[in-house]
């Protein structure tokens, strides 16, 4: 039976097990998958393999594209985009037949550290460039000659990824979130920056989010672009974002030391709803949504294809008042005293703000006192269990 999760405050997300919904159909075994994209009812694996998953329970690959050191991949009608690493190329492939994808053309830049994202807006191909935060633009109006038209560098570190929405480019960046004009995409313009140490993204409507390096995502409302604001955070203890895709009011987050959590968004909260463990696949690269289907990369054993069942999932309701538990005084010091009005709690445990367990203690069944004494100044999240919920609340740490 799933636990209903009570969100005390609007800037508290809920999070961590619920109870696993999600179903492993099949897996494609192969080493170092770092991206992943698809077509009709076939994978576009970063390392050039097209796998057939018509049938998830028995993916077979049919054909494969040599592009060494793929990083990511993205596809647009017949035409795939590998990106590289290592080698800082990109690979321009037809793959109208998808059993013989045949090579249009090959660009070496001479800029950057690898290929980290990749987005197309009609006939332009945007492209982060690794550790030096660049970003370029590339009329693919013709594959078998792609030209080159503007290069901009944005300072403070590697820029991860990228999403397009209108006329500007929303870029992951350990600066932050970059936004830029790409009116005139042989002109880029750099307007704004907000947060830091980002490393995915994706868009929906008037909303970004960001996967953040430390864990978790920020969302931003992003109507106007020149002047983004801050919406809320879903605090994640799974380790670095690596990346992220919203559909139908789902976040789906892979992340590098646990693998998916699968979150509901809902009047600026979330949810978590699920969560895949990739075990034994080491880090969690991509995740892409296949119609029915979930495709999650890993750097050691390959794909998981997996399916979400949502039926029968709870959502975020108020606290009965006869139930409400006080945290006092807060901010506090050096003790927190809970009035939890003889409602019992169990597996009470703090959070940082990047969504790291800091303390954990077994169970509070009257009135009692938490040391902070310990912790360093700043918010934190106390999440407590009872007998059919869990509840999540706020304190700030304030010497």
């Amino acid at each position: 039976m799933k636990k209903k999760i009570l969100i005390l405050s609007l800037s508290l997300i809920s999070f961590l097990g619920i109870g696993q919904t999600i179903d492993q159909l099949g897996y494609y075994y192969k080493n170092g998958i770092t991206g992943l994209s698809s077509k009709d009812n076939f994978m576009i694996l970063s390392n050039g393999e097209i796998v057939d998953n018509s049938d998830p329970t028995s993916p077979t690959l049919i054909s494969t594209f040599s592009c060494p050191y793929g990083h990511t991949v993205i596809v647009k009608g017949d035409y795939s985009y590998f990106g590289t690493g290592m080698s800082n190329n990109l690979f321009i492939a037809d793959i109208s037949n998808i059993t013989f994808p045949i090579q249009e053309s090959f660009i070496d830049f001479t800029i950057g550290n690898g290929v980290s994202g990749m987005d197309i807006s009609e006939n332009i191909l945007f492209v982060s460039l690794g550790m030096n935060g660049i970003v370029c633009s590339i009329d693919i109006t013709d594959n078998s000659n792609p030209i080159m038209l503007d290069t901009l560098y944005i300072a403070g570190g590697h820029c991860y990824d990228i999403k397009i929405q209108n006329d500007y480019v929303f870029a992951a960046h350990e600066g932050g979130l970059k936004i830029i004009d790409i009116t005139n995409p042989s002109d880029l313009q750099l307007i704004t920056s907000i947060g830091s140490f980002y490393s995915a993204i994706d868009i929906n409507g008037n909303q970004a989010y960001l996967g953040k390096y430390t864990g978790g995502v920020d969302v931003f409302d992003i109507t106007d672009p020149t002047n983004p604001s801050p919406l809320f955070s879903i605090l994640n203890s799974g380790g670095t974002a690596l990346d992220l895709k919203y559909s139908e009011n789902l976040l789906y987050l892979a992340t590098n030391s646990v693998g998916l959590f699968i979150y509901k968004l809902e009047s600026n909260a979330a949810e978590e709803m699920a969560y895949f463990q990739n075990v034994g696949n080491g880090q969690s690269f991509s995740v892409c949504l296949q119609d029915s289907l979930i495709l999650l990369s890993g750097l050691v054993n390959g794909v998981a294809i997996l399916q979400y069942d949502s039926t029968g999932t709870v959502g975020v309701q108020s606290l009965p008042s006869n139930e409400d538990i006080h945290l006092y005084p807060n901010p506090a010091s050096s003790f927190v005293s809970i009035d939890n009005n003889g409602l019992p709690l169990n597996n009470i445990k703090i959070y940082d703000i990047n969504g790291k367990l800091v303390k954990q203690f077994e169970t509070i069944i009257s009135n009692g006192k938490i040391d902070l004494s310990n912790l360093k100044n700043g918010e934190y999240m106390l999440r407590f269990e009872t007998n059919d919920k869990i509840i999540i609340k706020k304190i700030v740490k304030f010497d």
